[in-house]
């Protein structure tokens, strides 16, 4: 169970933290990342930056460090 959501989506205090991604995935030609380190959601790869703040070539990968991006309001869902 992820306690980084309410029932209004994500809570603020996940932005900017540095969480593991253990699991990436593909719905609808998005891709989703699984983060860890008690999050256990999935969030669009698109919401997140790699912990060193630089681009680095696509795509983001299982092992990789990612921040949540500032203004990021839901987790991806499986719609």
């Amino acid at each position: 169970m992820c306690n980084a959501v309410s029932s209004s989506g994500l809570n603020n205090w996940v932005h900017g933290r540095v969480y593991p991604v253990i699991q990436t995935r593909t719905r609808n030609g998005v891709t989703q990342l699984l983060l860890g380190a008690g999050i256990n959601s999935w969030i669009r790869a698109t919401d997140v930056t790699r912990e060193t703040g630089t681009p680095p070539p696509p795509p983001i990968g299982v092992g990789d460090r990612v921040r949540v991006n500032q203004g990021v309001r839901t987790w991806a869902t499986t719609e």
